[in-house]
């Protein structure tokens, strides 16, 4: 498991260069604005030169926190420069004139908050009357996700005929919320792939503190009679609670300050995660 990075944006000044951050493999970062009493009505951001730079997502955790997770990977030391923003509602330019700069340290690609399920079929032949077997590969194999963050499960490869569930039997064994032990609710939505589909885990509220993780679970892939043919059993690291201790302080976000969420969390009903093709 790696370290949170918190990086401190002072609003108070309007220029200024950042630490530098140096991302060891799982490491992530937590940008937090402070004193933004003249930002009402303001949007803090990171803009990097590239995308995302070498993050898979930027999520604003909660007001004036952004968070950066996943990693593209780098065979060799890849630095990204960015610079820290609060976009204005009424489309005025940035003010702040605060740059940084990340240093992606040699890592394999980690796609959290998005995981990759692939369903590899090995089909039988006349000769040897093998029955069709089955095996899942799920990338990355431990997910790492902050309290209220959302999971996107991308299957691929799913027969016809099938479908795909997820079980959390060590959390919560039994119950209406079998299926979202560890999430408010667990959607799933069409892939443009026939054959593929997408499953978002919203809200990641572990429901015993005690046990801080990390959460094994289950994809399973079952016949059309409900048997399960393929399964895999990967892991949920749990980053805690967002934002820095004493989040509460109105000194960091400012008297009357009001901030728009960049990305919205969108709630569905608890349901079975059934897709029969063909």
């Amino acid at each position: 498991m790696g370290q949170k990075r918190i990086v401190t944006v002072d609003c108070s000044k309007t220029s200024g260069v950042l630490d530098t951050v140096e991302l060891a493999p799982g490491d992530w970062v937590e940008w937090v604005f402070v004193n933004i009493v003249g930002y009402q009505e303001s949007i803090p951001w990171i803009q990097f030169e590239n995308a995302l730079g070498p993050f898979q997502c930027l999520q604003e955790a909660m007001r004036g926190v952004i968070h950066g997770k996943g990693n593209v990977g780098a065979d060799v030391p890849t630095s990204y420069s960015y610079q820290a923003q609060m976009l204005d509602g009424a489309g005025d330019p940035n003010r702040l004139k605060i740059t940084g700069r990340i240093v992606n340290r040699p890592q394999d690609p980690n796609t959290s908050p998005t995981v990759v399920v692939d369903v590899h079929m090995e089909t039988k032949t006349p000769q040897t009357k093998t029955p069709q077997t089955k095996t899942l590969s799920t990338v990355p194999k431990t997910l790492a996700l902050s309290i209220g963050d959302t999971a996107i499960w991308h299957v691929r490869n799913i027969p016809a005929k099938h479908s795909v569930t997820f079980r959390f039997d060590d959390i919560m064994p039994f119950g209406p919320n079998r299926m979202s032990a560890l999430f408010a609710s667990l959607l799933t939505s069409r892939d443009t792939d026939p054959d593929a589909l997408r499953v978002y885990g919203t809200g990641f509220a572990p429901p015993d503190p005690k046990h801080p993780g990390p959460y094994q679970y289950y994809i399973d892939v079952r016949d059309s009679q409900g048997r399960i043919v393929a399964t895999d059993d990967p892991t949920i690291d749990n980053l805690g609670q967002p934002g820095p201790p004493g989040d509460g302080d109105p000194g960091r976000r400012g008297k009357g300050g009001c901030f728009s969420s960049l990305i919205t969390l969108v709630l569905g009903a608890a349901f079975l995660a059934l897709w029969l093709l063909g």
